[in-house]
């Protein structure tokens, strides 16, 4: 369309009251620029509900591949902006309404479990269809709980293998944090976990399912957080030992990116204000710290003083990976 610079296509997507919407951009090619997604041009901004002014969900920009977005009502809201002198690609997204608490409903999950049975020479310890060793923990059910590995604190029977689920909704992410952890370890030095028994977090990327860590001996791991709304573990006891107790975790579904200082802001995926009429000083952290933060994640920090105040940061820790310029 000659002579028109901005662009803004709103579509409402209803459902029934007792469904959710999964929202897959399996491709996204806007106009490129920075990495960050704050104040571009084109955008594509996701609302969790039937009006802008519900929380937002999602701020993609660039190029992006995958990206999976789940509702937590029977609303979403996808606006595109497109604001620069020259256009892009443009986007593709699938859609699909899902009844509420039907962990089942999702493709992806029963797809990636029959293939891990499918390709594992171990099979079970149990019935991974009946039993604890294969269970789905979705939000809808509970926003916390334990997860343990068979007979804890006792040690895990040999040749176990298990596979948890977690589905989150919203701005929801999935945090993982470890209480205990002691498995059997064949060889004092350990150069990887692929021989022993081991513990494997996978995450989706680009719509693809990839590991994203392998966790054995005894050596308590780091809080864990996801990058969208997913996060599998698959647990291989091949050896066991009366020494092994197995392991046990604190997982929930968090919205604040378990940054626990600041007010967070709804017109962002991940952002906080601090404000000095609120408190004069404080802590700030990246996500999931001390944890690794999770991939793919922009968060914002706006710090607001008054007229004749100027704002001090001091970092006492640093630890990022670099961006290229």
């Amino acid at each position: 369309m000659e002579g028109c610079t901005a662009l803004d296509i709103h579509q409402v997507t209803p459902a029934m009251q007792n469904e959710r919407i999964k929202l897959v951009f399996e491709e996204s090619f806007l106009q490129k620029g920075d990495e960050s997604c704050l104040n571009r041009a084109d955008i594509i901004k996701v609302f969790d509900g039937r009006t802008s002014s519900s929380p937002v969900l999602a701020l993609l920009c660039n190029e992006v591949v995958g990206y999976e977005i789940l509702s937590t009502g029977p609303d979403l809201l996808v606006q595109f902006t497109a604001n620069s002198n020259i256009p892009g690609q443009g986007f593709k997204a699938r859609y699909q309404f899902q009844m509420e608490d039907d962990p089942n409903a999702d493709g992806d999950i029963n797809k990636k479990s029959s293939t891990m049975e499918a390709i594992s020479g171990l099979g079970p310890a149990v019935s991974a269809a009946t039993s604890s060793c294969h269970q789905v923990f979705s939000s809808d059910k509970s926003k916390t709980g334990k997860l343990t590995s068979p007979l804890y604190p006792a040690p895990y029977p040999q040749k176990t293998q298990c596979h948890y689920d977690f589905l989150a909704r919203g701005r929801e992410r999935v945090r993982l944090v470890f209480e205990d952890f002691s498995l059997q370890r064949i060889t004092e030095n350990i150069i990887d976990c692929e021989s022993m028994d081991s513990l494997d977090v996978f995450l989706y990327v680009d719509g693809r399912l990839e590991k994203m860590a392998s966790f054995c001996g005894n050596d308590i791991p780091r809080p864990i957080m996801s990058n969208g709304p997913k996060l599998s573990i698959e647990f291989r006891g091949i050896y066991s030992s009366r020494h092994s107790r197995g392991f046990k975790i604190s997982y929930s579904f968090v919205e604040d990116y378990g940054i626990t200082t600041g007010s967070q802001l709804l017109e962002f995926p991940c952002a906080f204000v601090f404000n000095s009429s609120e408190r004069g000083r404080g802590v700030v952290t990246s996500p999931n710290h001390p944890g690794l933060y999770p991939r793919d994640t922009e968060c914002n920090y706006f710090f607001y003083g008054n007229e004749n105040e100027r704002v001090h940061l001091h970092f006492t820790y640093f630890d990022v990976e670099g961006v290229v310029p």
